[in-house]
């Protein structure tokens, strides 16, 4: 039996054995072969499996679109008795903030950044993929989220896979970290680093009495890439932070649908914004329910409503680009400039190019300590 016949058979037994809330091997493969930009080595049964290899203990968590009680909607604070982490630039990485899982992490500037399925992944660049998608020619980083206890045991792991798991620390919070090796040889197959995310979790969190899980895979077949990219690798998963505890001045900055260049300072006025702004395009990109309303007060509803869900020829936001000087503006109000890319929008019924739009919005922290987008404007005098 083939490595990658193993693997499925052991990854589907052990799925039994725990009974997780998990899609079967047939149903996985039917997503993981759809169609996606830049997204040949999907087709690999073994990268998926690879993939899942610590993610299949634990049900996966799916966006969570309500109220779950762990996080309050714009309140970017620290969570008290947790430590609070500070961020800096560093040549040559790019820092992902994701609002909808809570967390943010430093990437090699080169690598590709991706949304699939839901999740963020990173690639090292220049990797030709073979069309099989063969394990050999793929090297994937990814974030996920389950529910269950990080520390949970990988066992009863058999046919040609072994699993060693290590008590670690990542930022100064406890982590899992699990090594899959193939028995065989020895080579390396996968590493996955587990957090317990509860406190963190913005979305994708468990249902209210179980914990939340942060996973951070890593999965190749080639011993060259992991000696060339796994250093890389490992760091992305160390620089895993919670974005409620964490401020400072980052270098440029990329989140689900937008991006900041040069020295950004990420405060919780910038984190309200990056939240509100994706929350503002996930309707569009997705097609799912929008959060966006949440983070909004005052006037800022009416403003969304009246001049900026619809850009200037009909079309819909796709992406923004954020200005921010934290010199500007008082101890409790920010006003910050957003570029806003809009999609083909339509002219007497003829399809349009893209269009851009300068918007101004301002972020006020609120006498509970939230921090909220309380107006927005293109023609700012005109507000």
């Amino acid at each position: 039996m083939s490595l990658e016949n193993d693997l499925k058979e052991t990854f589907m037994k052990h799925a039994e054995d725990v009974r997780p809330d998990v899609q079967s091997w047939p149903t996985v493969e039917k997503k993981v072969r759809r169609g996606h930009t830049a997204r040949v080595v999907t087709s690999s049964t073994l990268t998926v499996a690879l993939i899942v290899a610590a993610a299949i203990v634990l049900p996966r968590l799916a966006s969570n679109k309500t109220s779950h009680g762990f996080i309050n909607k714009g309140k970017f604070t620290p969570v008290p008795g947790t430590p609070a982490h500070s961020i800096r630039p560093v040549a040559g990485k790019t820092t992902f903030v994701d609002e909808q899982g809570g967390w943010l992490l430093q990437y090699p500037t080169k690598w590709k950044e991706q949304v699939f399925s839901g999740d963020i992944e990173f690639q090292p660049p220049g990797l030709h993929v073979a069309k099989n998608g063969a394990s050999d020619t793929v090297f994937v980083t990814q974030v996920m989220f389950q529910s269950g206890n990080y520390q949970t045991p990988f066992t009863q792991i058999g046919g040609g896979a072994h699993v060693t798991q290590r008590n670690i620390e990542i930022g100064g919070m406890p982590a899992l970290e699990l090594t899959i090796t193939n028995k065989l040889n020895g080579q390396m197959l996968g590493l996955a680093y587990r957090l317990d995310w509860t406190h963190w979790c913005a979305q994708h969190c468990a249902p209210q009495g179980l914990n939340t899980v942060l996973v951070f895979n890593i999965a190749s077949g080639n011993p060259g890439y992991w000696r060339s990219f796994g250093p890389d690798a490992r760091a992305i998963a160390n620089s895993i932070r919670p974005l409620a505890n964490t401020g400072g001045t980052a270098g440029p900055v990329r989140t689900r649908y937008g991006s900041a260049q040069g020295s950004f300072t990420l405060d919780p006025f910038s984190a309200t914004l990056i939240a509100f702004m994706d929350e503002r395009l996930v309707t569009v990109n997705t097609g799912a329910g929008s959060l966006a309303e949440t983070y909004m007060c005052c006037q800022a509803p009416r403003d969304y409503l009246n001049r900026l869900y619809v850009g200037p020829s009909g079309g819909r936001p796709v992406s923004y680009v954020i200005q921010y000087d934290p010199n500007t503006g008082t101890g409790s109000d920010h006003r910050i400039g957003v570029i806003v890319t809009y999609s083909n929008g339509t002219s007497n019924g003829t399809l349009g190019p893209n269009s851009t739009q300068g918007e101004l919005i301002d972020v006020v922290r609120q006498s509970d300590g939230t921090y909220k987008i309380a107006s927005m404007c293109t023609a700012c005098g005109e507000k």
